[in-house]
């Protein structure tokens, strides 16, 4: 069972990249710059957890929104890089072209090393 304090940064993580994405589609950048810096805050927090966030971004990978799914991977990438993958190139293989090219985008990052944090 999960403990409050990993619940909680999944729920803020969560609401932190659907703010960003509303952002981002109403064209406001500053808003969507502060999003996405709560985000990495909230990583940074997620992985000092003793398993490094793996089972909230986990939880978050295997959402049913497609952002969502590729932040969650991208969260994953450095704690079991063979599932976040997979859930990258079945975006990039998915109907849905410009999320497929975010998840290729962040598959190419990590490749060269743009994204090791």
């Amino acid at each position: 069972m999960l403990d409050d304090p990993q619940i909680s940064l999944e729920k803020e993580f969560v609401q932190a990249a659907l703010c960003r994405s509303r952002w981002i589609r109403q064209g406001d950048a500053n808003k969507a710059a502060r999003e996405y810096e709560k985000l990495r805050g909230i990583t940074r927090k997620l992985r000092a957890l003793p398993d490094r966030g793996e089972q909230v971004f986990k939880r978050i990978a295997g959402s049913p929104d497609a952002e969502l799914r590729i932040l969650g991977a991208a969260g994953l990438l450095a704690v079991d890089e063979a599932f976040a993958t997979n859930v990258l190139q079945k975006i990039v293989q998915g109907m849905d072209k410009s999320k497929a090219f975010d998840a290729e985008m962040t598959l190419k990052e990590w490749q060269s090393g743009l994204s090791r944090e």
